[in-house]
């Protein structure tokens, strides 16, 4: 796709303000650059942008309902203490051969130092994010709305950009003369904000919500963050113009984890930009991110 043009016309690199995510971009961009170049560059710095990438940092209301509720993690308290999660902290204390008492939090802390794949992560993060009945709607409705940002910023994108062309049954890459033409967006953040845009798109939805006393049988479940969301996650959307500049002649792929994902709602990897776009239209038309983020707001609806 770059036919080995990188500069600050063609690529674009996004992170938020913490250093580990402005660490990512520089060196994905020098790798990126000498698979691309034959040479590690370092001459494009990413642009902080912590309003899409770190949400939670910009939104009071999510410190209201979810971090500082206290009802909010219920199912999270009813896991710890249950027989499975007291054999794990069994088992951890047999392994250490010492003679304390661990506590939950003492397990949560010794997984994150680690970052092994302990069982109370995926726990724990799912409570995060859908938990009790009388809050799953709007919690789930926080999710999509704060990744709406995300999601109406790569629609706006794609429909003034395109990175592909295609003839008959073959793609092959276009590349558009225009210097201020952006042949690569890439933005680097938080698992938070994979997991809310996972959830903003309709991936990964299981049937019911994980809880302490189904834990078992949820075994299997799609939602699953070691699985979906490791180390080095990553979403990607392609956008294909299949001749003529019109909106309905582009067509969008999504890769998720290196993978392609059909988009929800669309029959094919390939999917009709338009379709798409409709697949998702309340969200990216009616994002009303101030309305969400007022304390008063969403105090009033959970009420």
């Amino acid at each position: 796709m770059f036919h080995g043009n990188i500069s600050p016309a063609t690529i674009k690199l996004t992170a938020s303000e913490k250093r580990r995510t402005k660490t990512s971009s520089a060196e994905f961009y020098k790798a990126f650059s000498r698979r691309v170049t034959g040479k590690a560059l370092s001459d494009i710095h990413p642009v902080v942008n912590n309003t899409m990438l770190r949400y939670w940092d910009n939104c009071p209301n999510y410190d209201l309902t979810i971090l500082k509720n206290k009802t909010q993690m219920q199912q999270q308290y009813a896991f710890q203490n249950s027989s499975y999660f007291q054999n794990v902290i069994k088992s951890v204390n047999e392994k250490l051969g010492m003679n304390v008492s661990l506590t939950p939090d003492d397990i949560k802390a010794m997984f994150m130092i680690c970052a092994t794949d302990l069982a109370v992560r995926n726990n724990t993060d799912w409570c995060s994010l859908q938990t009790e009945a009388e809050r799953e709607i709007i919690n789930y409705e926080s999710d999509i709305e704060v990744s709406v940002a995300i999601w109406r910023i790569i629609s706006k994108d794609f429909y003034m950009n395109s990175t592909m062309k295609c003839t008959s049954a073959n793609l092959r890459e276009e590349i558009f003369s225009s210097p201020q033409y952006v042949l690569g967006n890439l933005r680097f953040g938080h698992s938070d904000t994979m997991d809310t845009f996972y959830s903003a798109l309709g991936l990964y939805h299981d049937s019911q919500p994980l809880r302490a006393d189904n834990y078992a049988a949820m075994k299997n479940r799609m939602f699953y963050e070691s699985k979906t969301t490791p180390f080095s996650a990553n979403i990607a959307f392609i956008l294909y113009n299949c001749g003529g500049n019109e909106a309905e002649n582009y067509l969008l792929k999504m890769m998720v984890n290196n993978q392609p994902v059909t988009i929800p709602g669309c029959d094919s990897d390939f999917c009709p930009y338009l379709k798409v776009r409709s697949i998702y239209r309340n969200y990216i038309e009616n994002c009303k991110w101030r309305e969400l983020c007022n304390v008063r707001t969403i105090s009033q609806a959970v009420g």
